[in-house]
């Protein structure tokens, strides 16, 4: 079935009418990813929530060359069950929220940073923390491609900018590692008076590494092997 917005819907970022609706939770998955949406990031324990979907018409350069999208992206998160536990009692998961927002890069610009254009760094995260309105905001700084000093500096440059939290990676750096303990406890030091927290992102497979993350002070965890760490 399929369902189109009404006019009063495209001028709203949230559309209430799925809200509480009940979906089979067994063959979620496979119908969303079939119909272009994927997969949120892996929440605490690598177990996930939400699906997003990516409708950007064109992508243009601003006069500092800075990417402007001309699109929406779509957030479905649920309530109750996460997604792919099965549970002979709970078979069904409950539509949380259905949303529209414009994209926002949260991951650092990296070019900017290597050049220690502080002002540029923090306006743009100042002004994405802005658009979040009173959400919370997570910069990626991709401590793969970072120096100790630079890594240091994108942190003090996400307290400037109002950020709540900081993490490693996205995970899509090629030949990178992820979340190193070292980088993660050199992230803890210098954003913890602030009242930032950091999550540690990539290369999170066993429960062994989980651990030195939390202890290194990661309060949050990227990771799809959840079941696996827990178990």
């Amino acid at each position: 079935q399929i369902f189109r917005m009404t006019d009063k819907e495209k001028n709203e970022t949230d559309c209430m009418r799925f809200d509480g609706k009940s979906i089979m939770n067994y063959t979620l998955l496979s119908k969303m990813t079939k119909f272009g949406w994927y997969k949120g990031e892996a929440q605490d324990a690598g177990f996930f929530y939400e699906f997003y979907r990516s409708d950007i018409s064109s992508v243009e350069k601003d006069k500092d060359g800075k990417n402007i999208y001309h699109g929406y992206y779509t957030e479905l998160s649920f309530g109750g069950m996460y997604i792919g536990g099965y549970d002979v009692d709970q078979e069904e998961v409950d539509i949380d929220k259905l949303c529209f927002f414009t994209p926002s890069r949260g991951v650092i610009n990296g070019t900017k940073l290597k050049d220690n254009d502080k002002d540029y760094i923090v306006n743009e995260i100042r002004a994405i923390k802005q658009a979040c309105s009173g959400h919370n905001l997570k910069v990626i700084i991709e401590t793969d491609l970072l120096n100790k000093d630079e890594i240091v500096r994108a942190c003090e440059y996400s307290i400037l900018g109002g950020a709540d939290f900081v993490k490693t990676s996205t995970g899509f750096v090629k030949g990178g590692v992820g979340a190193k303990e070292e980088d993660v406890a050199l992230m803890y030091k210098t954003v913890k008076d602030a009242g930032l927290q950091v999550k540690a992102s990539g290369g999170i497979r066993d429960k062994e590494t989980a651990i030195k993350m939390i202890e290194a002070g990661a309060v949050r965890l990227g990771t799809s092997s959840g079941i696996k760490i827990i178990s």
